[in-house]
């Protein structure tokens, strides 16, 4: 063969082993970016449920009536 076949012959036996390489590493990252975006989605689900539950005793959200002792729990203390 001719030696420039096979010196092109290697260079791009080169280049796609380097592909390959960047392939797998950009498999890995995505694979561990999708578990981060699932460890996110999961604690903002969590978060969303305790500012739900704050927000019930909201005193903006959920004023109390007039004329109650609204500081009745003072009191105990």
């Amino acid at each position: 063969m001719d030696p420039t076949i096979l010196t092109i012959k290697e260079k791009y036996t080169d280049k796609n082993q380097a592909i390959d390489e960047c392939d797998e590493l950009f498999d890995k990252a995505n694979a561990m970016i999708d578990k981060l975006d699932n460890v996110c989605e999961s604690q903002l689900g969590r978060l969303e449920e305790i500012i739900a539950k704050l927000d019930v005793v909201n005193p903006v959200n959920n004023p109390s009536p007039a004329g109650e002792n609204n500081g009745q729990f003072l009191d105990d203390v």
